[in-house]
């Protein structure tokens, strides 16, 4: 249990607790879409079950988190606490963990819905509170409250059981993998209060309505990425490139296959904005276009399964291949492909690191939001039709631009002298923890660092 001693101002202090602010992904514009279809799904997937079902699933959760134990994990105190909830934040944090040389603490998804639950037993008491924000709130925020009453409700928790958390073990520093989800803000925010230096990972690419980043320190994959966010006062920004993909472009040779070479395989891949008509319309014209050659499917981890069985119908009718995500990883798809197809998506990106070129076509209510095709690393085909004519074009296309073309987004993939990513990042990740300053960084007029190896012996 709570010392009774450290709770009253830890709950005095969440009153004043902002928790629209800490909770950009259903407060901010800029995710409007992306969370409506969000919540669409979810809508989908409840329902199953009755609406009294998930009123006594809550009160059932309420009551256990009376008797939940007031830590999920116990951190060393003045090591690094890892903090991962889902498997795209653990692929962004675990490359660059392995590399630390020391014992430190790992908090996985199960670890955070402990919190989660403890958080549940504060939460209720400050419903006058969030009333009270909701009267100070404009049109436009007071309409978000529809969907996330619940959530808004929840954060005071988490703030409250985070602060006792990192009171009570005072670890060295948290490093996230989320900068706009509800948890890893107050999870933030909670650790800053604490005086517990904060540290921010990319997991995947980042867009422009992104939130500034109020981290302590911030790891970005690249200038793509401090382009986004901008010049942060609060926040030491390192480019340190992405730690996942270290084994992918050290590997790889960037070259184009061999004249006479037999025709390589088109990847598609779909993500949850695109729909099930969408998805048809795209694969009925490829087929259309390369009847003979090797078209391979991949849709989103989080597809929900009933679209998922329906674009598998549509594959077997149209003789196309499946990849599955939960089977096979991104890269091991794209070693079978030579050419990707893909709307707004990250594995551009990986595409590019793989020595694979990529034709974008958007959806109607999608953008180059990760700035792919302005930067040249993507082709865009601006019709339906015109995929086929930018895949012809691109299979007579060297492969060895890609690298250079990659580097605005992945610092250091076309540096094979500079450091793996993951060492980098762990070498700052200990010189944080003892309270030492950075080695081999340069600071740049614009006020983010970059990798200097000459620095390390100044």
């Amino acid at each position: 249990m709570m010392a009774l001693f450290d709770l009253p101002p830890i709950l005095f202090q969440a009153v004043f607790l902002d928790v629209i602010e800490l909770n950009p992904v259903r407060s901010q514009v800029g995710f409007e879409f992306g969370l409506q279809r969000s919540l669409a799904s979810e809508e989908e997937a409840n329902k199953t079950d009755s609406r009294f079902a998930r009123f006594f699933r809550r009160i059932g959760k309420l009551i256990r988190s009376l008797t939940a134990p007031g830590v999920p994990v116990v951190l060393l105190g003045g090591r690094p606490a890892w903090i991962a909830g889902t498997k795209n934040q653990e692929n962004a944090l675990r490359p660059v963990h392995a590399r630390f040389p020391r014992e430190s603490a790992w908090v996985d998804a199960k670890a955070l819905e402990v919190l989660l639950v403890s958080a549940a037993k504060f939460s209720v008491f400050y419903c006058p509170a969030l009333f009270v924000r909701w009267l100070r709130c404009d049109r436009r925020l007071r309409k978000t409250f529809r969907e996330s009453v619940r959530i808004y409700l929840r954060t005071y928790g988490v703030y409250i059981a985070a602060r006792y958390w990192f009171k009570k073990s005072k670890p060295g520093c948290i490093i996230l993998s989320n900068d706009h989800v509800g948890t890893y803000c107050a999870l933030n925010k909670a650790a800053q209060d604490e005086g517990v230096p904060t540290v921010y990972i990319q997991h995947a690419c980042v867009a422009d309505h992104f939130p500034a980043l109020k981290f302590d320190y911030a790891f970005l994959d690249g200038r793509d990425a401090f382009d986004k966010y901008g010049p942060s006062t609060k926040t030491k920004v390192f480019l340190t490139g992405i730690a996942k993909y270290d084994h992918t472009f050290r590997a790889k040779d960037l070259t184009r296959p061999k004249d006479g070479e037999q025709q390589s395989s088109i990847g598609i891949c779909f993500n949850l904005l695109d729909d099930f008509e969408y998805t048809r319309t795209v694969l009925s014209q490829l087929r259309s276009d390369f009847v003979s050659r090797e078209i391979l499917v991949r849709l989103h981890p989080a597809t929900p399964p009933a679209i998922f069985d329906a674009v598998r119908r549509l594959c077997e009718d149209m003789n196309l291949c499946m990849s599955e995500a939960a089977v096979e990883d991104s890269f091991a798809f794209l070693e079978r492909v030579g050419i990707l197809v893909c709307g707004a998506s990250s594995i551009a990106l990986e595409a590019a690191l793989m020595g694979v070129p990529s034709v974008v076509y958007f959806s109607s209510e999608t953008e180059d939001v990760y700035g792919f095709v302005k930067h040249g690393l993507s082709r865009h085909a601006r019709s339906l039709e015109r995929i086929a004519a930018e895949i012809v074009d691109l299979d007579r296309q060297p492969r060895s631009v890609l690298a250079e073309k990659a580097e605005y987004f992945c610092a250091g993939c076309s540096r094979p002298d500079r450091p793996p990513s993951a060492a980098l990042a762990a070498d700052l990740i200990s010189r944080i923890c003892d309270s030492e300053e950075p080695l081999g960084w340069e600071r740049t007029d614009d006020g983010h660092y970059e990798w200097n190896a000459g620095n390390r012996n100044r």
